[in-house]
């Protein structure tokens, strides 16, 4: 444990020169603020101004963390070919470590995105319909919902290079976006992509009593497979690169 707190601590620090932390910061308070400014003349219902927020933010993800692994990635390739990861003792400890510290700014990143729209809805735009807390436990379920995502955009980077991993993230977005309407009502249960954008609203939903049977359902079926798929893509990616020797630098 204290050798992974010590590997988290360096990766940490290893970000101070990179956009990485600034950026964190800039696009979620960015994104609340656009909203904010939008739903204050928007004349739509509160409860899909909600629905809408989350929703968005969960199609965007997937291509930030395609941005933010490769980023990561890169970083530890130009500071000296990935041997400060693979040349350790531990090399599950080295990625467990590099996983964390992304999966920390990510969640420092939704909760603060999730916290600033909910101070400016409840005490700027005046709506009551959800508690604080409430903002902050639909941020929660968007960022469990994502770490298998950020899993494999990790292994992406690590393994094929910064392209791939972007250019999935853009895809992801793409299908998630898709998944959201009718095309989606069957299919979106099986496509990690789709999780992010669709339990959000199914967590809103069920606290203002308005989330229909069949769509409760769907969602616990979600969340099985959200669980299993999640602990397996943690599982696989440890022992991947446990066993792993590197890539060449032009690869």
């Amino acid at each position: 444990m204290r050798q992974l707190v010590r590997y988290i601590k360096a990766d940490v620090m290893k970000t101070r020169r990179l956009g990485v932390r600034r950026a964190h910061g800039l696009v979620p308070a960015g994104t609340a603020a656009v909203f904010l400014t939008y739903y204050a003349f928007a004349p739509w219902n509160p409860v899909s101004k909600l629905e809408a927020y989350f929703q968005v933010l969960g199609v965007a993800l997937p291509i930030l963390l395609g941005v933010f692994s490769a980023i990561a990635v890169e970083q530890e390739t130009a500071s000296g070919g990935l041997q400060n990861m693979l040349s350790v003792p531990c090399r599950a400890v080295s990625f467990i470590s590099k996983l964390l510290q992304l999966l920390v700014f990510e969640a420092a990143a939704i909760f603060m995105a999730s916290a600033m729209f909910g101070a400016g809805n409840i005490c700027l735009l005046g709506r009551t319909e959800a508690g604080f807390w409430v903002y902050w436990m639909a941020g929660m379920v968007l960022f469990v919902s994502s770490i298998s995502l950020y899993t494999w955009h990790l292994f992406l980077s690590l393994r094929f290079g910064k392209g791939i991993s972007v250019g999935l993230g853009i895809m992801e977005s793409l299908v998630s976006a898709l998944l959201l309407t009718g095309l989606g009502t069957y299919i979106w249960v099986y496509v990690p992509c789709a999780w992010i954008s669709r339990f959000p609203g199914l967590y809103l939903q069920k606290y203002l009593g308005i989330l229909d049977p069949i769509s409760e359902v769907r969602g616990k079926t979600a969340a099985a497979v959200c669980v299993g798929f999640t602990i397996l893509s943690l599982l696989a990616g440890v022992l991947w690169f446990s066993r792993w020797d590197g890539r060449k630098i032009n690869d």
